[in-house]
């Protein structure tokens, strides 16, 4: 006769390997025990397969065993400590207390936080051109965030807060619009391709809440204050 309860837990470890992304190793009951048993929840595995699962078993911070509960206490020990979730919803953590999501995007396309210098700064963008294709926009940006650290730095570290000056990359940010911000979203920054991209005009661009500043010869310079 078939042995279904026999059979599901045969395949129990098996099925962990497929469930979670984030198991790095799928290991038989007779292995090391685990460090820590989530048990009685209702895990979401974000897989099709089997969206569902009642426990999982942690050992060395690693996932090593996710299905039911009979299943994953299979790798229960003597130091194995369980937490009974009494039905609690769990999912795959996102490890950061307050990320927004769309501006943690932005910090991976073009990121000059730490840049210090305008040298930095060109560097920094032919990086970033060197893989874009012509027409992509640069976005991000987010100069500044350390400035006021550095201002009150008692290492020695200090130096002056620093502004990207655009004027002097024009030429090589020709083929691709750039609209960057300062971290604290006073200051914004855009080349000339990007104003001909929303039609405005390069020589004296205006816009409705918008204050376009100027160079000393009273040429827009690039930077908008926010």
């Amino acid at each position: 006769m078939f042995d279904r309860l026999r059979f599901r837990r045969c395949l129990a470890p098996a099925l962990a390997c497929l469930l979670v992304p984030a198991v790095l190793s799928c290991a038989a009951p007779e292995q090391a025990p685990a460090d820590l048993i989530l048990d009685n929840g209702a895990f979401w595995t974000g897989l099709d397969a089997q969206p569902w699962a009642e426990a999982i078993a942690v050992r060395e911070g690693r996932i090593v065993a996710v299905g039911t509960s009979d299943d994953v206490r299979a790798r229960k020990g003597e130091q194995t400590q369980v937490l009974d979730l009494g039905g609690a919803f769990a999912l795959p953590g996102f490890n950061d207390n307050h990320v927004h999501f769309a501006s943690a995007a932005r910090f991976l396309e073009f990121n000059i936080m730490a840049v210090r210098s305008q040298a930095e700064f060109e560097e920094r963008l032919k990086e970033t051109l060197s893989g874009l294709p012509s027409g992509e926009w640069i976005l991000g940006g987010f100069w500044g965030a350390y400035d006021q650290w550095a201002q009150g730095s008692t290492g020695g570290r200090s130096s002056e807060p620093f502004t990207p000056d655009l004027a002097a990359v024009e030429e090589l940010t020709a083929q691709h619009p750039l609209f960057i911000q300062k971290f604290d979203g006073s200051q914004f920054a855009c080349n000339r391709a990007a104003l001909r991209a929303v039609g405005l005009d390069v020589g004296r661009p205006r816009a409705r809440g918008v204050r376009f500043l100027s160079d000393a010869s009273g040429r827009p310079n690039g930077l908008m204050d926010g």
